[in-house]
């Protein structure tokens, strides 16, 4: 799995689809178990991720380490503006704490494997497809089967529900600008009307 091989952008995708329960079981803490590991692995998105979900649980001092952590990889990133202006000394403190906690968990956890099983015949694969196409998400003996996330050299994408390599049931297409062009029920990979 790419996850597992040092891949950051799988672990975003892996975390958020264990965040919204898609193709696994929904399960937020193996969500920010992923996305720390692509975070620790350089993942600018993975960041982001958490310093949403500690925003969103009012842990302030994690949400702004991680804020730091974002902003030491790429400091003109667009939540540049999210950054406290408290200078309160407890404040501080209680965020260097976080970082160091960070930090540690990170040191601990390098080998973590955040996964369920999916079954016996399932798994969760990142493929080159035979037409060039890049594909993320659930497969079965190497075909996409479940739900994921393909994208075409050009920069079209789909996102949704596969069935023997063909998009089927709910999904999303997104043009090269990552605009939504057509949402809704998809059957052989052809969106149904």
């Amino acid at each position: 799995m790419s996850a597992n091989n040092g891949h950051p952008d799988s672990c975003h995708w892996l975390g958020n689809f264990y965040k919204m329960g898609l193709g696994v079981p929904e399960n937020q803490e193996i969500a920010i178990r992923w996305w720390m590991r692509g975070a620790d692995l350089g993942s600018v998105k993975c960041m982001e991720e958490l310093f949403i979900y500690y925003i969103q649980i009012d842990d302030q001092h994690s949400a702004y380490a991680w804020l730091e952590f974002l902003l030491e990889r790429q400091n003109d990133h667009a939540f540049v503006a999210k950054q406290h202006n408290r200078q309160d000394k407890n404040f501080l403190v209680n965020i260097k704490k976080a970082k160091e906690r960070i930090e540690v968990w990170l040191k601990k956890n390098q080998e973590f494997t955040p996964l369920e099983p999916l079954g016996e015949y399932s798994k969760f694969s990142n493929l080159n497809l035979p037409n060039g196409d890049k594909y993320l998400g659930t497969t079965i003996n190497g075909v996409p089967n479940g739900y994921g996330y393909r994208i075409k050299p050009t920069g079209e994408a789909f996102m949704g529900s596969f069935k023997a390599g063909k998009a089927n049931g709910l999904g999303k297409l997104f043009d090269k600008k990552g605009k939504i062009s057509y949402e809704g029920l998809w059957e052989n990979g052809l969106p149904i009307n």
